[in-house]
């Protein structure tokens, strides 16, 4: 359940801790082989947030980006 090839570490906290938490979603991202670590946080009151490395972000913003291949026209 969740995102294909994204783990999913969730927080909700008033203190914010995210580079803990990312730490703790690469450990849980090795050992569950699910995915880029990736962590949702908010504190009460606020937006939900997302915290991810760039390199992997950019993993997934170059599939999509990459140019869809269409069938060939008949």
């Amino acid at each position: 359940m969740g995102l294909p090839g994204i783990h999913i570490e969730c927080k909700r906290a008033e203190q914010l801790r995210p580079y803990s938490w990312l730490e703790q979603a690469e450990r849980d991202a090795v050992r569950f082989g699910d995915g880029l670590p990736t962590v949702f946080f908010r504190r009460s009151r606020s937006p939900w947030l997302v915290v991810m490395k760039l390199e992997d972000w950019l993993k997934i913003y170059r599939t999509q980006s990459e140019p869809r291949k269409t069938a060939p026209s008949e």
